[in-house]
């Protein structure tokens, strides 16, 4: 536990200073069940949004359902829906991440969606650069109804608008190009 106090007093430096920010954690997988529950105590102070991959996914994250009302996410390294239908069927987690590189491709994306809609919230992840975007855009705007958000890989430089990529307020937009709407310089 003492290993995570200086991550959880910048998680909460965070919070007080800006107040009005949503608060998700990548844990990566970096604990085992029964270290990251003796945390979720603390965790819960800091009313986090979610909490993604504390551990490896399976029927410990009841245990973490039981313990916490922050939501927990998971599923950005999988392969095909099958692995997602799992998580659905077995209510491990609040949220799926399926990441357009990892599950296949963009049709598999699709399938994921659609077999979880109703059922799960979907985020899609993609800390990638501007193909992955804007294939996980285009799955965003086509399923407006399932997917809640998605994992950008946010630009400070803003080269990435030579590809197309347009942010305004916050929001990306899909672009009126041709295709995937980018184009590779």
């Amino acid at each position: 536990m003492a290993d995570s106090d200086e991550g959880l007093a910048t998680l909460g430096m965070l919070k007080d200073r800006f107040t009005q920010l949503k608060i998700r954690v990548d844990f990566h997988e970096r604990y085992d069940s029964k270290g990251f529950l003796a945390i979720v105590p603390r965790l819960n102070e800091l009313e986090l949004d979610w909490i993604e991959e504390p551990f490896a996914i399976g029927d410990a994250f009841h245990l973490l359902k039981e313990r916490t009302p922050i939501r927990s996410a998971a599923g950005e390294l999988f392969w095909g829906s099958r692995r997602f239908q799992e998580f659905t069927d077995n209510a491990w987690v609040h949220v799926i991440m399926p990441d357009v590189k990892h599950v296949g491709g963009f049709g598999p994306l699709l399938d994921v969606i659609d077999s979880t809609a109703g059922r799960i919230e979907v985020s899609l992840h993609n800390p990638s650069g501007p193909v992955s975007a804007a294939a996980s855009l285009h799955a965003a705007a086509d399923r407006p109804e399932v997917v809640r958000s998605f994992e950008y890989a946010f630009d400070k430089t803003l080269s990435r608008q030579a590809y197309g990529e347009r942010i305004e307020n916050g929001n990306l937009y899909l672009s009126g190009r041709p295709g995937w709407g980018i184009e590779l310089v």
